[in-house]
């Protein structure tokens, strides 16, 4: 790993300041890399739904590598498996929030349905 990058857990309560920061900001992704029928059962406000499951590398590597990520799934381990890749891959910054969105709900933060 680069010094430059960042690879980081998070918790969901990091998360929500993550993206409070980066609320307008166009360098600023957040992934919901569960399934389709997953994303659509619940997620957060301004996620893009990439299925880790399905052909998750070849599509990252189209992908800008500059842009801060905030990574999520379920329950943190695809997010997790999805981050590594994307080490592996050369991406800067990328946070994985741990216990997805099932600690996220938990917590009492907002869910879109």
């Amino acid at each position: 790993m680069a010094d430059n990058q960042i690879f980081k857990d998070v918790t969901p309560q990091e998360s929500s300041e993550i993206i409070k920061e980066n609320i307008n900001n166009p360098n600023f992704v957040l992934w919901d890399v569960r399934t389709p029928l997953e994303f659509q059962s619940g997620h957060l406000e301004g996620a893009v739904n990439l299925d880790y499951q399905s052909n998750f590398k070849a599509e990252i590597q189209t992908m800008d590598k500059g842009k801060k990520y905030l990574l999520y799934c379920k329950s943190g381990i695809r997010s997790a498996n999805a981050m590594q890749v994307m080490l592996h891959f050369g991406f800067n910054e990328v946070y994985n929030m741990l216990g997805g969105i099932t600690y996220w709900t938990d917590e009492g933060w907002p869910v879109l349905r």
